[in-house]
């Protein structure tokens, strides 16, 4: 199964990402740099369950996301958009394909076209309010996806990582 993670740059989804990959036979692109464009990760989820989360970006469409992917599962992540911009404001990829303001927009497109097209739909507020234990380390995660998926070893810190988990 693939399921693709999406959300905004500084929005928790790289971590709801990492709690929806405790499965230790999951391949999961933790993030999926905004400049990188999408992959399909074909030959790896003929193996694995397969979880990439991508954020709003004005280099890649959603569209094009979904039908590089083909995931089966759509989970949308949100949060506050001050808490998202405060965050951002603060980082050095801000501006990293599309500026705030144009990624924002871009969001609010993705969720105005085809919010109901998304299976789940995970508030951050809500998801660091419950207890989470993990079974899996960001770096086992890192690990397995290393020794188990071509693309994610040649890409590692290229194309992707692990985004701003603060585990």
């Amino acid at each position: 199964m693939k399921t693709l993670v999406y959300g905004m740059q500084s929005s928790g989804a790289s971590y709801i990402t990492w709690r929806l990959s405790q499965d230790p036979n999951t391949i999961s692109v933790l993030d999926l740099c905004c400049h990188a464009a999408p992959t399909s990760l074909h030959d790896e989820s003929e193996n694995y369950d397969v979880i990439m989360k991508c954020v709003a970006n004005t280099m890649h469409s959603f569209d094009e996301i979904v039908e590089t992917f083909q995931p089966d599962v759509k989970i949308l992540v949100t949060r506050n958009m001050d808490d998202i911009v405060k965050s951002l404001e603060q980082k050095s990829y801000r501006n990293d394909a599309g500026t705030i303001p144009q990624k924002i927009e871009v969001f609010e497109n993705v969720v105005k076209k085809y919010g109901p097209y998304f299976d789940k739909v995970i508030a951050y507020e809500d998801i660091v309010k419950e207890p989470f234990e993990p079974t899996r380390s960001v770096e086992e995660i890192v690990e397995f996806n290393s020794t188990n998926s071509e693309w994610c070893r040649n890409n590692y810190r290229v194309m992707w990582g692990i985004g701003g988990i603060h585990a």
